[in-house]
């Protein structure tokens, strides 16, 4: 099967586990400390999702794209 192909049927990344949302203390350290957690990325998160409207997989893209915002 080609990568183009499997991308459509692959289910979504997951988000961070739930333990890791609860916890804190890492929280607070991020919370106090932002810019020691830069999210960089040399995409264009509007382009991109723009550019894959019509993908079959939204929920894929949805998930590519949260990530790339919010970290994976």
């Amino acid at each position: 099967m080609m990568t183009a192909t499997w991308t459509e049927t692959l289910p979504p990344m997951p988000g961070p586990p739930t333990n890791e949302l609860n916890n804190h203390l890492a929280l607070g350290t991020i919370k106090l400390h932002p810019v020691l957690f830069d999210i960089v990325t040399p995409i264009n998160i509007t382009c991109f999702q723009e550019l894959l409207v019509s993908y079959l997989n939204h929920e894929l893209v949805s998930s590519v794209c949260r990530g790339l915002e919010t970290g994976f």
